[in-house]
């Protein structure tokens, strides 16, 4: 018996019905299972050699719809006649075949499709800003609708200077992370975002001190594994003169933490991020165990990658570049983990180009041409952003432009000069001609303008950016329903969308 995987999936849904069509590298006769309520997902372990390996997940439905696909038999082509559904549905579900391996159904993952009428804009919205704490509103809109009315939420932060958010997607329950305070006084909070009214912290930078051995040094970057509930990671990187770069690591939601050392020495310097794998991809390790981390050390402020492929436990140095300037950062590709993106120095004719590993960071090649894209979260920051289901689709924002390839890197467009000069740039990619734009610097105030704003969005590549920032951003205060002229700008990973469903 053969193990299928799907090649194809397409949804084809309208107001009041989905239809389904899939294809599989080998023959299998599916079912889909659905409902309108989504189904818990509970991990499958197993014991191999030892050692605990996640296998996946099992659906845990209420009450399941069964489907059967409309051909007779084995087939690679499995197509599903339309259910019928009301026009505010969602719908979550996965194909499988009867027969079992190992004891178990080959299932595909989760799919959710929501109600045609909510691919639009968002309507919750987080923003973290670098000198006035975090924002949120629930009437986010599209360009015509009202200013959004934008609340702070800073109850148990121990500071406004908001270094990093982080959404923690896959945790025991949805939360959203937050890294506050200033360089060496950082705290890692979490928070939930429907019902907790006060953030909680999880990792003091004393307590780093601690786990680390170090005299003194900064929490870097959070990041979350999506493959993995309750998995937590933070880089922390020592003073010049102390013992080297850390990846702290929690496996139950931040209770508890323990240290894995990324590099020994002194002169680290210029930490970068953390980039956690989502899909295994073409790689040999399972979904989730490769993680990524960029950092400068030595005299002259070699830029290195070091790759760890045990959920973060050991790690190896797998690229260098010499004379760095400033932080710069890596990106792993959420459909395969043995593709990472990073920025670098070149020469200072060239000082940051994009470079990208197929082999776990190993051997990176320059692919952004004469461009000039490498990403970063240091001075004048850039990000890019690749499209969760094709690998081949990705952009970056540069100051005051937006590139973008639909073919792997080979051909980037340059869509022009954009309206306003921002540094943030984030997509849900149910709507990618849907742009949120910021900028990392606070703008003017008082009189009201468009650089009394920090948050924009646009839908023709920023030639027309729509300021969303509140009814008032150029007061001292916001209005106190705005995000202020004077807010510092907008923090790393400051815009954290919640899809509209």
């Amino acid at each position: 018996m053969w193990w299928w995987v799907l090649t194809y999936l397409d949804n084809d849904r309208d107001l009041d019905s989905l239809s389904v069509l899939a294809a599989t590298n080998h023959p299998a006769h599916l079912i889909m299972a659905w409902s309108t309520v989504k189904p818990a997902m509970q991990p499958i372990w197993r014991v191999l050699r030892g050692k605990r390996i996640l296998c996946g997940y099992k659906y845990i439905w209420d009450t399941p719809n069964l489907v059967e696909q409309t051909q007779p038999g084995d087939t690679f082509e499995h197509t599903f006649y339309a259910i019928a559904l009301q026009p505010t549905d969602h719908v979550w579900y996965a194909l499988f075949s009867t027969k079992k391996l190992y004891e178990r159904y080959c299932q595909s993952a989760l799919f959710h499709v929501p109600p045609p009428e909510l691919f639009d804009w968002t309507k919750r919205m987080y923003v973290g800003t670098q000198l006035k704490g975090i924002y949120y509103t629930d009437s986010f809109g599209p360009p015509d609708a009202p200013q959004p009315i934008w609340t702070a939420c800073n109850a148990g932060l121990h500071s406004l200077k908001v270094w990093q958010l982080e959404p923690d997607t896959m945790g025991l329950h949805y939360r959203l992370l937050a890294l506050v305070g200033a360089a060496g006084d950082r705290t890692l909070y979490a928070r939930l975002p429907y019902a907790s009214p006060i953030w909680q912290p999880l990792l003091t930078n004393a307590e780093a001190l601690v786990l680390t051995g170090s005299t003194s040094g900064e929490l870097s970057w959070v990041a979350t594994n999506p493959t993995v509930p309750r998995h937590l990671y933070v880089l922390f990187t020592s003073a010049i003169g102390d013992n080297g770069t850390w990846c702290i690591k929690s496996l139950d939601s931040g209770n508890t933490w323990t240290a894995y050392q990324v590099y020994a020495g002194t002169l680290t310097n210029y930490a970068g991020n953390l980039s956690v794998g989502v899909a295994q991809g073409g790689s040999p390790y399972p979904p989730g165990s490769v993680l990524y981390a960029i950092f400068c050390y030595g005299l002259w402020w070699t830029q290195v990658l070091y790759a760890s492929t045990d959920w973060g436990e050991t790690w190896s140095l797998m690229a260098a570049h010499s004379m760095q300037l400033t932080r710069f950062r890596c990106l792993v590709d959420p459909t395969d983990h043995a593709i990472v993106y990073s920025g670098a120095l070149v020469n200072l004719a060239n000082p940051d180009e994009l470079f990208r590993s197929t082999q776990h960071g190993a051997f990176p090649l320059e692919v952004d041409g004469a461009h000039h894209l490498g990403i970063y979260p240091g001075t004048a920051p850039r990000n890019m952003v690749i499209n969760t289901t094709d690998n081949t689709w990705a952009f970056i924002i540069r100051r005051d432009h937006i590139w973008e390839t639909l073919d792997y890197c080979l051909n980037w467009t340059d869509h022009g000069v954009i309206q306003r000069p921002a540094d943030r740039l984030a997509i849900l990619w149910q709507t990618p001609s849907s742009l949120y734009l910021a900028k990392a610097s606070s703008g003017s105030g008082w009189p009201y303008s468009w650089n009394s704003h920090v948050i924009f969005i646009s839908d023709d590549f920023g030639y027309t950016m729509h300021p969303k920032a509140g009814p008032d951003p150029g007061l001292e205060h916001g209005g106190l329903y705005s995000i202020p002229f004077n807010c510092g700008g907008v923090c790393l990973q400051g815009m954290q969308l919640f899809p509209p469903y």
